[in-house]
C-alpha cells in the first residue's frame, strides 16, 4: 500500500521515512476546513495535495488534522506552495500504529 521514498540527503532535515499513501482527509484551523489528500506521511509530520483550495492564502491556522483510517491528531502547518502544504505532529500512537500496519517505518 506505501513505497518509501528514498533516503534523504544531509541537506533534508527530516527525522523519519516518508511513506507515499493516498488517504483523505481535512485540515481544521481557527474558522475554516480544508480537504485534501495525504500523499506521503511519516512519524513526525505528512505532506498534503490540496483538492480544490490554494495554499497560498493559508496562515499558520492550522491546528490539527483528521486523516482518514488514522483519525483527528493536532498538527502545524511547516511550509506551502500552490496546491500543497505539509504538517508536522509529535510522534502519534495512531500514525505509528498506521505506519506499522502498513510497513515498516525506519528513523533516518
Amino acid at each position: 500500500m506505501k513505497t518509501p521514498i528514498p533516503t534523504a540527503t544531509q541537506s533534508d532535515r527530516r527525522q523519519h521515512t516518508r511513506n507515499q499513501v493516498s488517504l483523505d482527509c481535512t485540515l481544521h484551523a481557527d474558522n475554516f476546513e480544508i480537504s485534501g489528500r495525504v500523499v506521503d506521511i511519516s512519524e513526525g509530520g505528512a505532506g498534503i495535495r490540496l483538492f480544490f483550495e490554494t495554499a497560498e492564502g493559508l496562515s499558520a491556522g492550522i491546528n490539527s488534522i483528521t486523516i482518514d483510517t488514522i483519525g483527528k491528531i493536532p498538527a502545524t502547518l511547516r511550509w506551502k506552495s500552490a496546491d500543497r502544504l505539509g504538517v508536522s505532529f509529535d510522534r502519534n500512537p495512531e500514525v505509528v500504529a498506521f505506519l506499522k500496519a502498513n510497513g515498516p517505518s525506519q528513523e533516518m
